[in-house]
C-alpha cells in the first residue's frame, strides 16, 4: 500500500505528506502523526530528496505566470464589466418588467401649488 492516513500504524520507512511537504521518518513500527484526514505517501528517502527540489522549481517557474494571468483576468473582468454596463445603458428603454404603470408614469417635475 502506498497511501496512509494520520493515526494509522505503519512499518519502518519514510512517509511524505504532499499537502504540507512534511517528511516523517519512522525508525521502527509506529503511528503516523496527525488526524485521519491527513494523508501520507510512503516513499523511499532518495525519491523524496529528488522530488522536493523539482517541486520547488515548478513552483518558482509557475508563480510569475500565475501572477500575470491573475492580473490579466482582473483587468479583463473590469473591461468586460464597463463595456456591458455601457451597452446596457445604451439599449435600455427606462422600462422595467416588474413594474406596472397602470396609473400612468409619474412625471419628474413637481407642480407648484398656487397659494391663492
Amino acid at each position: 500500500m502506498l497511501r496512509y492516513r494520520g493515526g494509522e500504524k505503519v512499518i519502518k520507512g519514510t512517509y511524505w505528506n504532499p499537502l504540507t511537504g512534511e517528511r516523517v521518518e519512522m525508525e521502527h513500527e509506529g503511528v503516523l502523526p496527525g488526524e485521519s484526514s491527513t494523508i501520507y505517501l510512503r516513499m523511499p528517502a532518495p525519491f523524496v530528496l529528488i522530488i522536493s527540489p523539482v517541486l520547488g522549481l515548478l513552483y518558482a517557474i509557475f508563480l510569475p505566470l500565475i501572477t500575470i494571468l491573475m492580473v490579466v483576468g482582473v483587468v479583463a473582468m473590469k473591461v468586460f464589466s464597463a463595456i456591458s454596463k455601457l451597452a446596457w445603458s445604451i439599449s435600455s428603454f427606462g422600462w422595467r418588467l416588474t413594474e406596472a404603470y397602470l396609473g400612468g408614469r409619474r412625471s419628474s417635475k413637481k407642480v407648484k401649488k398656487d397659494p391663492g
